[in-house]
């Protein structure tokens, strides 16, 4: 007997308040989360004889994650916020310029700012 099996799982999240990737627990500062999971299964059974039987069992498995994407926050430039801003300048320099927007800001009971983006499992 031969078999297979293959299962595929996609998904996305529009969190609003994504504070466990580091962004605001207040409202306009939401996250995308996605993800994709893959499983693939092949097995192969054979019969020697009345009293015996050999298996064979593979398995695949694969997840990739993407936690935290910034979609609230983004877009409004340093230099707008009153930052310095450029190299060979005492100011801030965008590791991300896609990304870049309201600065991360955490206060006692609550932050602002877009979240801090992180990849799993690829």
């Amino acid at each position: 007997m031969l078999s297979a099996y293959f299962f595929l799982d996609g998904w996305s999240q529009n969190n609003p308040y994504p504070v466990a990737q580091g962004g605001a627990n207040v409202p306009g500062f939401n996250a995308l989360n996605s993800g994709r999971a893959q499983l693939l299964t092949v097995g192969d059974t054979k019969t020697l004889g009345p009293a015996a039987v050999n298996e064979f069992h593979f398995s695949f498995l694969r997840d990739a994650t993407d936690l935290g994407h910034p979609m609230g926050g983004v877009g409004t430039s340093l230099a707008s916020q009153g930052f310095v801003v450029g190299e060979n300048t005492p100011g801030i320099v965008a590791l991300s310029p896609k990304t870049e927007g309201v600065e991360s800001v955490d206060f006692n009971n609550f932050s602002i700012g877009p979240t801090q983006r992180a990849k799993a499992g690829q």
